[in-house]
């Protein structure tokens, strides 16, 4: 086995080219205002057009309190009981830290209400004690409020702590405080295990697998040392990132131990990382929405327009879910087994819900896939995505309303960065009141009831899904895609009315029927002797 070694991060670059990038852009920016610059993508350098993509993997971790025998294993008893305590730790870090930060913005709230006699608007200026300026004056915001709480824990693991608490409570604050839509964020006993990289040690061993070491308590506790976790790939994937990760082709970031929601000793390590990837030379764009009468709709600046995902089966699934779900309450409330406990009780309806979160999981990464080779088939290079956020009811006219949104927005931005695609999100409207082709606005949507689109000015006859992604091509700056998915779309109409007509197919249908009867002819001529019925199938004459 090799020896334990610090990734180095700073020394030297992620790719041997990068600094020869950086020092090309540099020459870029201080070229003079009159000189020509070349805009070819194939004449800029492959280093030119590397980019930072993070990413995550997830290693199984069990660890046994026996053998096969029966007998106890010291040393696994005590990494597990080492594990549940400072994952405690973690969790009374963070309350304790966020209650302090919520006493302290409240009594600066108070002092605002009781002189202005009312709650703040967002253009008031608020010295918030824990606002950047103020953070290092005042000894609530900084680790010491963790070491005091909880003073075994790592030192390295608390002041990122810190930071992470001090940034969630500022997305927070005015939501708890002023808002009041939202309660004060709240951590259990078995929260997760942030490691930063500066404290994790990397080492590779002969058979593949990859060995960290970290340290979960103070040099200040007594016995305290550094553990030791292998770390085994299940299949090749794992194992090139594992290669990646330990060579330092890949940069190393924050290492996160959670532990089963059920079995005690199965552990999961999660490494996020950050690699290089090129992104891809074309200059196509794709526009994502979501629709009424599909899932997830696109449009190309080629003037390809589909659907990429038609939902069908995620209706169903819902369908079945909610089923069940009714099944369990009304089996619940008719259910007089008392005594049993609640875990009991409850055990099909938290497996359901843990199989509806899989199921979820697995659906934003179809959908993800699917938007990724809809862009590498239209030769894009960023994909315009919706806001994919959950507005006020009376805007909620897709066709799937409760679904987890941040989780296939999250999906789609990941598989589109490792493909080297660069993402853009963007804010639509839902009126559905411009056309997409002559851009005529109208009062009101000119929807039908089966949702089809049709314009008063140009005749434009499409689906509703289709014109909100062709305005969504047009904000993006591609117009002539939409051009472009007109003139198809003429095309295909009068292709359609030819064929009606039987102009196009009747001279195809004369020379298929000839094919037909020669091969019939053909067939006639090659039989030998008389046609014997099925014996699997007889005849009625057979029969009888």
């Amino acid at each position: 086995m090799d020896t334990l070694t610090k990734p180095q991060r700073d020394a030297a670059p992620l790719h041997p080219h990068l600094g020869e990038a950086r020092s090309l852009t540099d020459r870029a920016i201080a070229r003079p205002q009159g000189e020509s610059v070349d805009t070819d993508p194939t004449s800029i350098p492959a280093v030119d057009r590397l980019k930072l993509v993070r990413a995550s993997t997830r290693f199984e971790v069990r660890i046994r309190p026996r053998d096969d025998d029966g007998n106890e294993l010291s040393e696994n008893i005590a990494l597990l009981r080492s594990l549940d305590e400072v994952a405690r730790m973690v969790a009374t870090a963070r309350n304790v830290t966020m209650r302090s930060l919520e006493r302290a913005d409240a009594a600066v709230l108070d002092a605002f209400v009781e002189e202005h006699h009312r709650l703040p608007a967002r253009a008031d200026e608020i010295k918030w004690p824990s606002s950047d300026a103020l953070a290092s004056a005042s000894p609530i915001y900084t680790y010491r409020t963790i070491r005091a709480a909880c003073p075994q824990l790592d030192t390295a693991c608390a002041a990122w702590l810190s930071k992470d608490v001090h940034s969630k409570w500022r997305e927070k604050r005015w939501l708890t405080l002023i808002a009041q839509t939202e309660a004060r964020p709240h951590c259990k006993p078995t929260h997760p295990i942030p490691i930063p990289a500066a404290a994790v040690r990397l080492g590779r061993r002969e058979d593949g697998s990859m060995q960290i070491t970290f340290r979960l308590f103070s040099t200040e506790v007594e016995g305290a040392r550094r553990i030791m976790i292998t770390l085994v790939p299940r299949d090749a994937r794992q194992r090139m990132e594992i290669d990646s990760i330990a060579s330092g082709e890949w940069k190393l970031g924050q290492v996160v131990l959670s532990r089963h929601h059920e079995k005690r000793g199965r552990w999961f390590v999660r490494l996020t990382h950050t690699r290089l990837v090129a992104p891809v030379a074309h200059a196509g764009v794709v526009a994502v929405r979501r629709g009424m009468r599909a899932f997830l709709v696109g449009a190309a600046s080629d003037g390809d327009v589909r659907t990429l995902d038609d939902g069908a089966d995620l209706l169903e699934h819902k369908r079945r879910f909610d089923a069940r779900r009714r099944e369990i309450g009304r089996r619940l409330a008719g259910d007089a087994a008392n005594g049993h406990g609640t875990r009991r009780r409850t055990a099909a309806l938290i497996d359901l819900t843990t199989t509806e979160k899989d199921y979820s999981t697995t659906r934003c990464a179809r959908s993800a896939a699917a938007v990724v080779e809809y862009a590498k088939k239209c030769a894009a290079s960023r994909v315009v995505l919706e806001d994919l956020t959950i507005p006020k009811s009376s805007d909620a006219w897709w066709l799937v309303k409760r679904w987890p949104w941040f989780m296939l927005k999250t999906a789609i931005t990941n598989a589109c960065e490792a493909a080297g695609l660069a993402v853009e999100e963007r804010r639509v409207s839902n009126r559905r009141t411009r056309c997409p082709e002559c851009t005529h606005e109208h009062l009101a949507p000119p929807v039908d009831t089966r949702g089809t689109w049709q314009c008063v000015n140009c005749a434009m006859t499409r689906s509703a899904d289709q014109v909100d992604a062709l305005n969504m091509l047009r904000d993006a700056g591609a117009a002539d895609g939409v051009a472009q998915a007109a003139g198809n779309r003429r095309v295909a109409v009068r292709a359609l009315a030819a064929a009606a007509r039987g102009d196009v197919a009747r001279k195809p249908a004369k020379e298929v029927e000839r094919k037909c009867e020669s091969e019939s002819s053909e067939g006639r001529g090659r039989r030998r002797g008389p046609t014997v019925p099925s014996a699997r199938k007889p005849t009625r004459k057979c029969a009888e």
